[in-house]
């Protein structure tokens, strides 16, 4: 018996336990905010909205403010054209804005950007405008805005993308064509371009900040694929096909690395106060793979390693003294293979089968004939 008391006891505390007060049931959230259907230009939105028609407006289109998300669904703001001003869609204020699917054409800033916060522009379509997206502070008051740009078409543009002094930008998976520049990027902040395509500009992308390019494309822009007059560049696993220039680099420092550079006028040319590391990158049928401009001796080095020259009219042409060369190969080149007469060689470079002899001039080459 007192066994039996004993375990009634103790089952009856483990009720008294599991019986205890009930937690209050959560606060319902409610329905998610109804989209604001935006039908007249000039409209204000600070939280979801979308374009109920397509409109034509001779100034703003639509200032989207912190908090808000602005749906095209597919349609078009038209503008005045591009010579007579207006903005298509300003994402501004302190926080986070969006503006996506759909055309914005006709402006003379497509989409602007402005204030703290990421200002995401996805599955846009920026035509016919002066500058297809847009931000700018001053040396006094950096534009704080980190953009995104991904998923867009950015095209027929006197300038594609056109920022100084902005914080930050980054353009994944775009399209950037036909426009005068395609992206220029100016004076402070970083930029990240990746997976993304540059094909018919006059100049593809000019980035005078802290460039890194990744996985890109760059076709058939007249002038230079990539363009650098400042800033610090890196460019990783890239293509440059067609263009006038391939990368152009006059001033600060750039590393060029496992790209490839393919029919281009010249793959790659430096100039200047530029340091250069070219390494482990690929050359073929370019009028000339690398050209190096006869600099003021002590100048940055460019040093080139592991690099591959083959098919085109000249390998390495260059009168620059500060230039360092190692592990390269130059084969069947028409031209020069190596003429770099005042290199300094850091050994196995090889060169065969190119049009003028000698075979290497300024380093010693292993292979030749």
């Amino acid at each position: 018996m007192r066994t039996t008391s004993v375990v009634v006891t103790v089952l009856a505390g483990a009720t008294l336990v599991l019986a205890g007060p009930a937690q209050a049931a959560p606060a319902h959230a409610g329905p998610p905010a109804r989209p604001t259907p935006v039908t007249a230009c000039g409209q204000t939105v600070t939280g979801p909205a979308y374009l109920a028609r397509d409109l034509v407006c001779s100034d703003t289109g639509v200032v989207v403010g912190a908090g808000g998300s602005l749906d095209l669904r597919g349609r078009t703001l038209q503008g005045p054209g591009a010579s007579q001003g207006g903005t298509g869609v300003h994402l501004s204020g302190v926080g986070d804005a969006q503006v996506r699917n759909g055309r914005i054409v006709g402006f003379y800033n497509g989409v602007y950007v402005s204030g703290p916060g990421a200002k995401t522009i996805r599955g846009i379509t920026a035509e016919g405008n002066s500058l297809g997206v847009a931000g700018f502070g001053d040396m006094f008051d950096e534009n704080e805005a980190d953009v995104r740009l991904v998923n867009s078409t950015v095209t027929g543009n006197i300038a594609g993308v056109s920022t100084a002094y902005l914080r930050r930008i980054e353009i994944t998976g775009s399209t950037v064509s036909q426009n005068n520049r395609g992206v220029e990027l100016a004076w402070s902040g970083t930029a990240v371009v990746s997976r993304s395509t540059f094909e018919d500009n006059a100049i593809g992308l000019v980035c005078s900040v802290t460039c890194t390019v990744e996985r890109s494309t760059f076709r058939r822009n007249s002038s230079e694929a990539v363009f650098q007059d400042a800033g610090d560049l890196t460019v990783r696993a890239s293509v440059f096909t067609d263009n006038g220039t391939g990368y152009q680099g006059a001033f600060s420092t750039a590393r060029i690395d496992g790209s490839t550079f393919t029919g281009n006028q010249t793959g790659v040319r430096s100039s200047y106060e530029l340091g250069l590391e070219l390494t482990r990158s690929t050359f073929t049928g370019n009028g000339t793979g690398y050209a190096g401009e006869a600099g003021t001796p002590g100048s940055p080095l460019d040093t080139l390693t592991g690099n591959r020259f083959l098919r085109n009219g000249d390998g390495i042409v260059s009168q620059d003294p500060d230039l360092e060369l190692g592990d390269n190969t130059a084969t069947r080149n028409t031209g020069w293979g190596l003429h770099a007469p005042n290199a300094t060689d850091l050994g196995g470079n090889r060169a065969q089968g190119n049009g003028n002899a000698p075979q290497c001039v300024g380093v010693v080459c292993g292979g030749t004939s």
